[in-house]
């Protein structure tokens, strides 16, 4: 099931999120980016860049909040419910993500452990007007990049997915939600 929350995240949060990981990707030379995977664009793990520490307790603080609510209340896990940290992704106009599945195995290195994810959350931080959709081609379905928009999906091999080339700068912040119980392997 994909599930689209519009207007779910406050605009101070989403521009927060924006200017402090913008700033922080602004004091990186530009070859010091490497592709991830199937994305173009950079990246910055707020959860582990100590600069970025107190934003990384605000995002938390939101998202106890969202699963205390939204995926309690409708996905209703059998378990407890944690998250695998933030990543903050910006797409410069023309970038654009491959088609691919997120895994729903996860392996959280501070933990040394293997989690099992149920959900993936992407939290669009900017509107574009062009372009920077998010498509589901087994489903059939796209959904645009708004601002304070929350897009909730299974990290599936159901649900493959990729996101079009944008006339404009993207922003997003990316986690996936793991049973905090499960543990699929000790390392």
């Amino acid at each position: 099931m994909i599930t689209l929350l519009e207007n779910a995240v406050p605009t101070n949060l989403t521009q927060q999120i924006r200017e402090r990981c913008g700033a922080y990707l602004n004091t990186k030379p530009r070859n010091s980016f490497n592709r991830i995977c199937n994305r173009a664009g950079k990246t910055v793990n707020v959860s582990t860049t100590p600069e970025l520490a107190e934003l990384d307790r605000e995002i938390s603080s939101f998202i106890q909040h969202f699963t205390n609510g939204f995926i309690e209340h409708v996905l209703r896990p059998p378990y407890g419910v944690a998250d695998t940290g933030y990543e903050f992704h910006r797409y410069a106009a023309g970038e654009h993500c491959l088609v691919h599945s997120d895994s729903d195995i996860t392996f959280t290195a501070n933990s040394n452990s293997t989690f099992l994810r149920f959900a993936t959350v992407i939290i669009h931080l900017n509107t574009v007007n062009n372009g920077g959709e998010t498509r589901f081609p087994n489903q059939n379905q796209s959904y645009k990049t708004v601002e304070g928009q929350i897009l909730v999906f299974p990290p599936t091999g159901a649900y493959p997915h990729y996101v079009t080339p944008a006339d404009g700068e993207r922003d997003i912040l990316m986690t996936w939600l793991v049973y905090d119980r499960i543990r699929v392997m000790e390392v």
